[in-house]
């Protein structure tokens, strides 16, 4: 549960990462978050928490990747800077059919992207 009536967050646990994809009224866009599941739940915090990196923008994560992963986080961002009411189910459409394609490979991305 998200006390920021903004902003309305769906939390995917799956194994040790936990997917979430915030829509934020305010700003009217989407974002996806990979992070780390901690005791079987959403990590606390936001992108930190004791010193630790909670969770990433998935396109900061993709970033890191090999020239397909770079090519999807550039499609990810184009879409993601269109704001207003009309870009908010498009960009849900993009992240839906990104990551349906990303899934597997999240033991991948947490191993890469939470090792401490």
């Amino acid at each position: 549960m998200d006390d920021r009536p903004w902003r309305s967050v769906l939390i995917y646990v799956i194994g040790s990462t936990t997917v979430e994809v915030e829509l934020d009224w305010w700003d009217q866009g989407a974002l996806v978050l990979p992070g780390r599941t901690v005791n079987g739940k959403r990590p606390p915090g936001y992108y930190r928490h004791d010193g630790r990196r909670m969770r990433v923008i998935l396109t900061l994560a993709l970033d890191d990747g090999d020239a397909q992963d770079r090519a999807t986080a550039a499609r990810l961002r184009s879409i993601t800077r269109q704001r207003g009411a009309a870009a908010i189910r498009p960009q849900i459409d993009v992240f839906a059919t990104e990551l349906r394609g990303l899934v597997d490979r999240l033991p991948e991305f947490h191993e890469r992207l939470f090792a401490d």
